[in-house]
């Protein structure tokens, strides 16, 4: 009898221990580089990227949290030629409006050094001269576009550009006059005035 029990007790724990092995793998975290390496197409990590804008948007989210162990290398791997320079539009439009937000929740201290802010900058540049034929809220990615505009003129990004100029970057002064040459030339009567006000607003803060 005792030897049918210690039978039955390794059955157990060998179908318990095979049950483990064979687990599915935690999917990670939205915030980590992880989440947009797991993508399966392209359409997948667009998909993927915009999780990741909304979760960097977060009022609650805070840099060092322990809750997001994660962030740093996130933010770090936005700036990889795999993301900001993807053949796909849509990649790199959304891997932009994610470092928009990096900078905002970074703020006052960008999280990438000078070449990675000038290539993102870069990017932002390609991204707002859309708009001289994107004048309406009918046309693809126009609420996109609306929201870097918008972020330029709120949060006032491009002071980085005028602190890395007054530091001895030439390549920044550079950077911010291909911006508001972009800004001031993608405008038109076309344009809706939350347009106008936002461009305004953001060759001011440079």
């Amino acid at each position: 009898m005792s030897n049918a029990i210690e039978g039955r007790r390794r059955s157990r724990r060998s179908t318990s221990s095979s049950h483990t092995a064979t687990a599915p793998a935690r999917a990670p975290p939205i915030l980590s580089d992880a989440y947009l390496d797991c993508h399966t197409s392209k359409n997948d990590l667009v998909k993927r990227m915009r999780k990741v804008v909304t979760a960097l948007s977060s009022e609650d989210l805070e840099v060092n949290s322990p809750e997001h162990p994660s962030l740093d290398s996130l933010v770090q791997s936005l700036v990889e030629p795999r993301y900001l320079h993807h053949k796909d539009k849509e990649v790199r439009l959304h891997t932009v409006l994610a470092c928009m937000e990096a900078f905002y929740l970074y703020a006052p201290s960008a999280p990438w050094d000078v070449d990675e802010i000038l290539r993102i900058f870069a990017q932002i540049h390609a991204q707002l001269a859309n708009l001289a034929h994107c004048t309406n809220a009918s046309m693809p990615n126009y609420r996109n576009y609306f929201r870097l505009l918008s972020q330029l003129a709120t949060v006032k990004v491009s002071i980085v550009l005028v602190e890395l100029y007054n530091q001895g970057s030439g390549a920044a002064l550079e950077t911010l006059t291909e911006l508001v040459h972009t800004l001031l030339h993608s405008m038109h009567r076309e344009h809706p005035r939350e347009v106008m006000n936002c461009a305004s607003a953001a060759i001011a803060a440079c």
